[in-house]
């Protein structure tokens, strides 16, 4: 005859089977909020958003902080720039597949700035003067 330990068939009470539940709830949610508040509060940061894939973009004609607005929309970015700064310069706007940097560029081309990742944004910047690229090399063509 063998012998068996009760404690090895021994049935779980209700209110142990109510408190390993409870537990088991509490872990799920808790690692659940603790990925989603990672995720919603982290944005991500501009340099490698500025390296990301190219989306297409659909842009209207405009004042520049209007476009830079519907810009940030679509690329899914923070754009950071004084509205009073800008005033009376305007965008063509921008259509086409542009990697997120590069639609930035197009889209300040001629207006006096240009963009920086710092952070989770883009931060507007007066672009450099001219002669601040006289000493930089220039390619030559073949």
């Amino acid at each position: 005859m063998t012998t068996v330990h009760s404690s090895v068939f021994r049935r779980q009470t209700p209110r142990r089977a109510i408190r390993a539940l409870a537990v088991s709830v509490a872990f799920a949610s808790t690692t659940w909020a603790a990925t989603a508040l990672a995720e919603t509060v982290t944005p991500a940061p501009a340099a490698r958003v500025a390296a990301a894939e190219s989306r297409s973009y659909n842009i209207p004609s405009g004042t520049l902080p209007q476009v830079l607005q519907t810009f940030a929309q679509q690329a899914g970015v923070r754009v950071s720039f004084d509205p009073a700064k800008l005033n009376g310069l305007t965008s063509p706007g921008l259509k086409g597949q542009h990697a997120p940097q590069a639609a930035l560029d197009a889209i300040l081309a001629g207006s006096g700035y240009v963009s920086k990742p710092e952070g989770d944004a883009f931060v507007l910047v007066p672009a450099p003067p001219a002669s601040a690229m006289l000493g930089q090399p220039v390619a030559k063509a073949d």
